[in-house]
């Protein structure tokens, strides 16, 4: 298993990615936490920017204020790179999560109890958006794998 054409070609690219993003050097994932965080502060100060000067307080969705900075940070690591498609793609993803684990819990434990109510009471049970995330779910893994043996494939 640990030898052969296929393994030395799969080692090597493991450790130049381990090398790219933090295996004996920190600076360059640190450089990119830095960018997400100053982005993310950058989102805070121009949401309280804009309220203080009206009397309404600022009210923050803390649920998916960060989810785009740290996915951003986990892709890079993975794919070892982050542009305005993967932006769009993971947008897209996180959004239909979003609206996931809004569903109503009533709506859910229905689908678990009674599966065939998803026919009859879609909206009730948020079975549409059920179905959206978990199909996002299934096309975002199979563009990261689409994307990921490219990269080995352009490595090796």
């Amino acid at each position: 298993m640990s030898e052969g054409d296929f393994w030395t070609k799969k080692r090597s690219w493991i450790l130049k990615t381990l090398r790219d993003y933090g295996f004996g050097i920190s600076s360059s994932m640190q450089l990119s936490a830095n960018e997400e965080a100053t982005l993310l502060l950058g989102q805070w100060e121009t949401a309280l920017g804009n309220s203080s000067s009206g009397d309404n307080p600022v009210i923050l969705n803390a649920s998916t204020l960060f989810d785009i900075y740290t996915s951003k940070l986990i892709w890079k690591m993975f794919i070892g790179r982050f542009n305005s498609d993967d932006e769009d793609r993971l947008k897209s993803y996180l959004k239909k999560n979003a609206e996931y684990f809004e569903a109503s819990i009533l709506g859910l434990s229905m689908l678990m109890v009674a599966p065939s109510l998803k026919n009859i009471f879609p909206k009730i049970t948020s079975y549409d958006k059920i179905m959206n995330a978990v199909h996002e779910g299934k096309n975002m893994g199979k563009v990261i794998i689409v994307i990921y043996c490219n990269q080995f494939k352009n490595n090796a």
